[in-house]
């Protein structure tokens, strides 16, 4: 018994002044939208991530979330419900992999192509122990009442490095577990799908339901410029172009006008 007692002593004495013996284990890597294969519902929105070796040791996963998008047609700008790129992550891995990655170290580049680029790492916004890299990229912002096309820098992806307590992540996690009711993007109908027909008698209908403001939603369940209520809207597929009608552009909400307008005419609107 005392020569077993001693080594159980003997293995512990030397756990604590070789590092045997840890006090802090590295623990895995929590699975979230950014770094788990499949389909997520998150907070009420859908996000879509796959994953693929970047390299022999390094994971990346792109994320997509389904959103209302803008799409240029016949010279203006559309709502279009659709899968909208929303980050790259690349999982823990040794920094020093990353030594001559601009991906991976602060500063600002070129590409090939002519895109700037800049990264910073290890900041308030970053967090210790990573990097995000943003492009100069062309969005659609609204300016006043129209959209415009503007160029601005827009996070393209998160690097994050190992640490002792979160060990590097070399294979692709276990894909989330199936979910129901996934929306699925249909083509973009804005280009085609327009009628501005009666366009002037709409425009009369609004000024007097709305003001003539396409984007108003005052909280009394009637929305923009020809105040359609949702169950209406649904009716006749105003969810085509945005999910509530003050969402809408002026053109897709007269679309819509005109698909209730051929089965009830005028009815549904008193300032007819």
């Amino acid at each position: 018994m005392l020569k077993h007692s001693l080594h159980i002593m003997l293995a512990v004495l030397m756990g604590a002044v070789f590092g045997l013996v840890s006090t802090t284990n590295a623990s895995a890597l929590d699975a979230t939208v950014y770094n788990q294969p499949g389909v997520h519902l998150e907070n009420g929105r859908y996000w879509k991530t796959s994953c693929d070796k970047y390299s022999s040791s390094v994971v990346r996963c792109r994320t997509d979330i389904f959103a209302t998008k803008k799409v240029a047609a016949n010279g203006t700008y559309y709502n279009h419900n659709g899968w909208v790129f929303n980050n790259l992550t690349y999982l823990p891995s040794n920094r020093a992999a990353w030594a001559k990655n601009p991906l991976g170290k602060a500063g600002t580049w070129k590409a090939a192509d002519g895109r700037e680029w800049k990264t910073d790492c290890d900041t308030a916004t970053t967090g210790g122990n990573g990097c995000r890299s943003y492009a100069m990229a062309t969005v659609v912002v609204k300016s006043g009442a129209k959209y415009v096309a503007q160029n601005q820098w827009v996070m393209n992806n998160m690097v994050r490095f190992s640490t002792a307590s979160t060990p590097a992540q070399t294979t692709i996690l276990p894909a989330a577990p199936a979910i129901p009711n996934v929306p699925v993007e249909k083509p973009s109908s804005s280009a085609n799908g327009i009628n501005l027909a009666r366009a002037s008698m709409w425009d009369r209908i609004a000024k007097c339901e709305s003001g003539n403001n396409w984007a108003i939603n005052t909280g009394n369940g009637y929305y923009g410029g020809l105040q359609f209520n949702l169950p209406t809207w649904r009716s006749v597929n105003g969810q085509d172009f945005a999910a509530y009608p003050h969402k809408a552009s002026r053109e897709q909400q007269i679309t819509v006008a005109n698909r209730l307008y051929a089965k009830r005419g005028t009815q549904p609107w008193s300032c007819a």
